[in-house]
């Protein structure tokens, strides 16, 4: 993505397009890049398609993590299970990697729990899908 795309409209028409397939997943062709954020506030899975659209998600309000540092493992991999097959079963296929990012200032031994299952990109169809 250039650095002229990225803009507060841009950043805004993302926002919006993520809310929408929350609630209605759009079809798809291609790889899918499928993202996880465990925020202090909410748990979000992301999926987007190769164009970087988003495709689907789900957010989650949690209490998982304080000051970027994930305090309920146990809870936070319940959480994201959970709305992984969600999507899982809206997109008809299987999400098999996934990417997060560490948040500044994290230092390395915390930094390793959000890479543990989490590392790549693509989707594998169980089914037919558009």
């Amino acid at each position: 993505m250039s650095r002229d795309k990225v803009n507060f409209e841009y950043c805004d028409e993302m926002v919006s397009n993520f809310e929408q397939v929350v609630d209605s997943p759009r079809s798809y062709k291609g790889e899918l890049y499928t993202g996880v954020d465990l925020g202090t506030a909410c748990v979000v899975l992301s999926v987007l398609d190769s164009n970087m659209d988003p495709v689907a998600g789900a957010y989650k309000y949690a209490d998982v993590v304080r000051d970027g540092m994930v305090t309920d493992y146990i809870g936070a991999v319940d959480i994201v299970k959970s709305m992984k097959a969600d999507i899982e079963d809206r997109l008809e296929c299987e999400l098999l990697y996934g990417a997060a990012a560490i948040p500044p200032g994290t230092e390395r031994p915390q930094a390793r729990t959000p890479r543990r299952g989490l590392c790549s990109r693509t989707c594998r169809r169980s089914r037919s899908a558009s």
